[in-house]
């Protein structure tokens, strides 16, 4: 990772407004490479940057500083417990709960290679999947009232997101068992549809170990591998955390 020469600049600028607790970096990400899910990584962090930089305007509630680059108020610094996976959220989140605002700064711009290869990534998320959990259940209590602009944030930003891998699931149930009471054409059709799109990753990997790429297909992939690994990482949660050791996913170089 690095830094443009003004981004420790842009960082701190915002602690001259008292209500400001953390101010989180622009994350930019290179080129990335066809074969790989790089683009699909890269697509995924642009659009939360993006999301998160509306959050932090409309609301003063960022969900998540990225862990790599941000600035947070000494007062309301709040370190994650040793038990902890993912303490940036956990320190994000600590600074809204005691009624501070977290922005994300656009201006405030760090560069990090995105990661390239999907095993890696299925780990790492996972990883982070475990100790959402672990953060959501500290902060639980800033869900409520739903109404609030940081239980709006959270409840749509990130806990949706987290139940989404449950939500398709029940969806299947749910429509499996309408289509087997006799539900018309249009939940057959339904069905066939939620089945048949987790295959074509089978036929992305064919296409890929023929040296043939689909950016849809790579997409799709994406996707359900992702939903897959937070639905691990919930697993792993409930089994609880074992260890907190983390080992770094290779990030792609540009030659």
């Amino acid at each position: 990772m690095s830094f443009a020469p003004d981004t420790l600049y842009h960082l701190v600028k915002h602690f001259q407004q008292p209500g400001i607790g953390l101010v989180g970096g622009h994350i930019i990400n290179p080129e990335h490479r066809a074969e790989g899910i790089s683009g699909q990584e890269k697509a995924y962090l642009e659009r939360e940057n993006l999301i998160k930089y509306q959050e932090g305007v409309v609301w003063g509630s960022m969900m998540g500083a990225f862990g790599g680059c941000f600035a947070v108020r000494r007062a309301c610094y709040h370190p994650a417990p040793a038990a902890f996976l993912v303490d940036d959220f956990y320190i994000t989140l600590a600074v809204l709960r005691d009624g501070y605002q977290a922005i994300n700064e656009l201006d405030a711009m760090c560069y990090e290679d995105v990661s390239d290869r999907l095993p890696e990534e299925f780990r790492r998320k996972a990883r982070i999947s475990a100790g959402n959990f672990q953060n959501l259940k500290e902060f639980r209590a800033l869900l409520w009232p739903r109404w609030r602009g940081v239980a709006f944030a959270l409840w749509s930003h990130k806990v949706l997101r987290w139940y989404t891998p449950v939500l398709l699931l029940v969806l299947l149930a749910a429509t499996a068992g309408l289509v087997a009471t006799g539900a018309g054409w249009f939940f057959q059709l339904a069905l066939l549809g939620q089945l048949a799109l987790p295959l074509l990753m089978l036929l992305d990997g064919a296409l890929r170990r023929a040296g043939r790429n689909s950016r849809l297909l790579r997409f799709i992939t994406h996707f359900y591998s992702m939903n897959a690994a937070l639905l691990v990482g919930y697993w792993r949660y409930l089994r609880g955390i074992k260890t907190t050791i983390w080992r770094p996913t290779q990030r792609f170089q540009q030659g």
